[in-house]
């Protein structure tokens, strides 16, 4: 019966956690504040579900060659070769994009 009652309660204080990095609800309430601020979206991302600020890029759309030429990151496009700015930043998921060097790279960013 204890076993139980010990899962039961580390069940309940890994539901109490609102942050995966330890972050306080105020410092929570805190970064959300600067993230509309500057024009964010505060939202959960990445694979920890952690709630951080996304910033929409100003070049999102634009041709690219390189990743130098982004705020964020040049996505490109296999098929044609051809690359375009994201539109927001941080990016999380698997994408293809041009590095630095303009070489085509496969990445999955979590």
């Amino acid at each position: 019966m204890k076993p139980a009652a010990v899962l039961v309660a580390l069940i309940a204080l890994t539901a109490c956690q609102s942050d995966p990095f330890g972050r306080s609800n105020a410092d929570l309430r805190a970064e959300e504040r600067t993230c509309t601020a500057d024009g964010g979206t505060f939202r959960a991302g990445g694979i920890t579900g952690a709630k951080m600020c996304f910033l929409q890029t100003r070049d999102g759309g634009q041709s690219c060659r390189r990743s130098t030429d982004c705020e964020s990151v040049c996505l490109a496009s296999p098929d044609t070769g051809k690359g375009q700015c994201a539109s927001e930043r941080p990016l999380f998921g698997c994408f293809d994009m041009f590095d630095e060097n303009g070489e085509l790279i496969a990445i999955c960013v979590d």
